[in-house]
């Protein structure tokens, strides 16, 4: 008789025993989106991902998206258009690291949040902002020597936004208003010398840009 209650009593601990022996695993974090294999699936962002390597900025996105991040991603054509007038080779790696570091927001934003954004986004580019300027069926991005239009969403979930868009954005020569295009010429007898064309502004602009490039890559 006693046996048969200890068996008994046994087979009602025993999942207890089991229970409390192997506790259930905690489920895995979910993954990150991959904004280089994201950029790398859409095909005409060849040039872009080649200077985020050059740069060593890959690593630093990555961690940096786990707190939120929006990339405006230029497309192949966006930088040849630059090359036109100012040509990449001509541009020290540490400056072309501060440009691209004006292409990243600290900050998740979607195609509703960026649409209505009432005040300056900020970069990682230090004291550098992006302003909005949203219309009825697209929205432009102005940086202090560029205006670039968004042609799309390519991924738009938190914590990554990513948008395309058509032109690499500089940075303003100093005192320049955000988004603003050379004064027209002085029509007296001592016309003002020829404006500098959109190149030389932005290396005009470049100085405090670099600066808080190299502070955010922990070189200063």
């Amino acid at each position: 008789m006693a046996s048969s209650i200890a068996f008994a009593l046994l087979l009602v601990a025993a999942p207890l025993l089991a229970g409390a022996q192997s506790p259930s695993p905690a489920p895995s974090p979910a993954a990150l989106p991959d904004p280089v294999a994201i950029l790398t699936k859409e095909g005409n962002f060849k040039t872009l991902l080649s200077l985020l390597t050059q740069a060593k900025l890959v690593d630093a996105i990555g961690e940096q998206l786990k707190k939120g991040l929006t990339i405006f991603a230029p497309t192949d054509s966006a930088f040849e258009k630059l090359n036109k007038t100012l040509p990449l080779a001509s541009i020290p790696q540490a400056t072309v690291t501060a440009v691209l570091l004006l292409h990243v927001s600290p900050k998740f934003y979607n195609s509703t949040t960026l649409k209505a954004a009432s005040s300056p986004v900020q970069t990682l580019a230090g004291n550098s902002t992006l302003t909005v300027h949203a219309a009825d069926d697209h929205f432009n991005i102005l940086a202090g020597g560029s205006t670039a239009k968004v042609n799309k969403a390519l991924y738009e979930t938190s914590p990554l936004g990513l948008f395309s868009i058509d032109t690499v954005l500089l940075p303003a020569a100093p005192g320049a208003a955000p988004g603003a295009a050379p004064g027209p010429k002085s029509a007296g007898p001592a016309a003002a010398p020829k404006s500098a064309g959109p190149g030389l502004q932005a290396r005009a602009g470049w100085g405090v840009l670099l600066m808080a490039a190299l502070a955010f890559l922990g070189l200063l």
